[in-house]
């Protein structure tokens, strides 16, 4: 077959992942395709990536054509630190306001909208703009920023950049809402690929598993690789950030995948439940 397609989101919550690959330290023959998650996901279902990680919610929605891949994902249980509300009011005030999200995102705009309903029991209108916090905060009374774009927006209203800004981490809420982890997005495979191609899927998913070893015992390289990304990434923000950040697909996570997905059809954001299914290399699903 060609060259496997294989997606990476193009933030720096992904240096674990694939740094050793990009790196030629870990071989994996496949063309590697950046892009942040909802570019990814839209390439993912139309057939020009192989495999990818997608934003969960996406995921969900297409569950019954994807397999995901083991012991694998982008997680945090409880805060986050790059899926953020910038907001100029505090949130429990949004009632009837205007939020603008960004057109990069999709699991983090599920959970905003399960949150604006469920734990804080208001209903707000929203705008689809480009993750640029200066022209959200024009049109609307908050804005919703992913990945290196928010944790960089962070820590301008840290150092007193911007004035008046209320920011709010997501997971955060979500952990406190639910008590569950909160896993953001996780790597999956169409089923019909899977069973055509089952040694090059088993490859990758050893491949993968072998670069994020690589990378969790390389912090000090990937740190290096994140600040050459933004001036204002300090090695002790990105530490914290590394040790953050989770890429396991543990029981614990699955059953807080379930959660996420139960309220997201609760919301109406889900047309139906969900059922997970698991890649496995022993039949080739």
């Amino acid at each position: 077959m060609a060259s496997l397609r294989l997606g990476q989101v193009d933030f720096i919550n992904c240096l674990p992942v694939y740094t050793a690959i990009n790196q030629e330290i870990i071989t994996l023959e496949a063309e590697i395709v950046p892009g942040p998650p909802a570019q990814l996901n839209r390439m993912f279902l139309q057939g020009e990536l192989d495999v990818t990680p997608i934003s969960s919610i996406e995921y969900a929605r297409h569950a019954d054509q994807c397999l995901v891949l083991p012991d694998l994902s982008i997680g945090a249980d409880g805060e986050v630190m790059s899926l953020l509300l910038f907001s100029r009011i505090p949130v429990t005030e949004l009632d009837h306001k205007v939020i603008a999200l960004p057109n990069t995102s999709a699991t983090t705009i599920a959970l905003l909208k399960i949150l604006l309903e469920h734990y804080y029991h208001i209903s707000c209108d929203f705008v689809t703009m480009e993750p640029d916090l200066t022209a959200m905060l024009s049109r609307a009374e908050a804005a919703l920023l992913i990945g290196d774009i928010a944790m960089i927006e962070q820590l301008k209203v840290n150092s007193g950049y911007y004035e008046g800004i209320i920011v709010t981490d997501v997971g955060a809420v979500w952990k406190e809402m639910t008590g569950e982890s909160m896993v953001y997005a996780v790597w999956v495979v169409k089923k019909d690929f899977a069973g055509e191609h089952p040694q090059e899927i088993a490859r990758l998913a050893s491949a993968l598993q072998a670069s994020l070893r690589w990378g969790r015992e390389h912090e000090d390289q990937l740190i290096a690789l994140a600040q050459d990304r933004s001036p204002w990434f300090t090695e002790d923000y990105l530490r914290r950030y590394f040790h953050t950040i989770t890429h396991s697909l543990t029981e614990k996570d699955i059953r807080a995948m379930n959660a996420f997905f139960d309220y997201a059809y609760k919301t109406g954001i889900l047309e139906e439940r969900v059922k997970i299914e698991i890649w496995r290399e022993k039949d080739g699903r």
